[in-house]
């Protein structure tokens, strides 16, 4: 129950990010065709891939080291395209009170150097059928017998995108379990400081 808890707050914070800064513009010159951004991972090693654009235009964001306040918050998000807003979507979100570094891994288990475990680490993954999957860096929030394995590495950071990897275990709220692998993902990004 309490993932359910975390999927919506944490919908509701990534949604109004990116909705503020949709205003933000960059010169056609910056801008790669929409066909060449790509979220895609395998759930329990079936490839799924988030691509293109959808009649709303692109399906994919990105924002990286987006400071607010005396937080700075990295996500990559993409839902597939022509789905409803309920199903086929994931968000990758990394807050932290220093900026995050590229090539750094970041993860939800506790860990040392060379790792980082961040203020907050959430994954978020809804699949075809609407069940709602997420992972953090809090153990009260997985099940008991649940494990922390989610990493995020931002890999790439242009002007106009965001490249990176991630891998990890999620759970949905009848404490189920699907692991996430071989996670890559080309975003445009919002928000350039």
């Amino acid at each position: 129950m309490q993932n359910k808890r975390v999927y919506t707050l944490s919908s509701l914070i990534v949604t109004l990010l990116a909705f503020s800064l949709m205003g933000c513009t960059k010169s056609e010159d910056d801008v790669l065709p929409v066909s060449e951004y790509f979220i895609k991972f395998k759930v329990d090693g079936k490839q799924v891939t988030y691509s293109g654009q959808d009649e709303f235009g692109s399906n994919l964001f990105s924002l990286f080291n987006q400071k607010n306040d005396s937080i700075y918050v990295s996500v990559a998000s993409g839902i597939m395209q022509n789905s409803d807003s309920d199903n086929n979507h994931i968000s990758l979100s990394i807050s932290n009170e220093t900026e995050i570094q590229l090539n750094s891994t970041y993860t939800n288990k506790p860990s040392s150097s060379p790792k980082i475990e961040p203020l907050l680490f959430l994954i978020i993954y809804v699949d075809s059928n609407g069940v709602k999957y997420s992972t953090v860096n809090n153990t009260i929030l997985i099940p008991n017998d649940g494990v922390l394995d989610g990493e995020i590495t931002y890999t790439e950071i242009k002007h106009t995108s965001v490249n990176g990897k991630f891998y990890g275990t999620v759970y949905n709220d009848d404490d189920g379990a699907i692991k996430l692998s071989e996670g890559e993902f080309y975003a445009p990004r919002l928000g350039n400081n």
